[in-house]
């Protein structure tokens, strides 16, 4: 018997802003390359991260910090060998000194790096 071999995924070239364009509200995240499909979420996962946003916000938000961004928004993780990887986290937060109070929210991928992301 032989072992089987597996085929990765494609290498698609396309940059952050493009990915999130692309993909936006599919449960996936772009990583060297590739984009990876995320497992589904339960009643437990989406409880979980909306009581994470709903303090964060109330916080955040309250006292004029910054932005607070919920799941399926994509953010920009640049890295030195992976340079347009792009994460899908549960929560996130972007102060105002990385993403103006009054910037404009991409509807594809947040190009700002985030001070703090939370995976549930």
């Amino acid at each position: 018997m032989s072992a089987a071999t597996v085929t990765p995924p494609p290498v698609v070239a396309m940059t952050a802003e493009e990915f999130g364009l692309k993909y936006s509200g599919a449960r996936v995240e772009y990583v060297n390359g590739q984009v990876k499909e995320m497992p589904t979420a339960g009643g437990k996962h989406g409880k979980a991260c909306a009581r994470v946003v709903m303090l964060f916000g109330n916080f955040i938000e309250g006292n004029n910090l910054g932005h607070v961004f919920a799941n399926d928004t994509f953010v920009h993780i640049p890295l030195r060998g992976d340079p347009e990887r792009v994460y899908g986290p549960d929560v996130f937060f972007v102060a105002h000194d990385r993403l103006a109070k009054d910037a404009e929210i991409p509807s594809g991928t947040v190009l700002a790096l985030p001070n703090l992301t939370v995976d549930v």
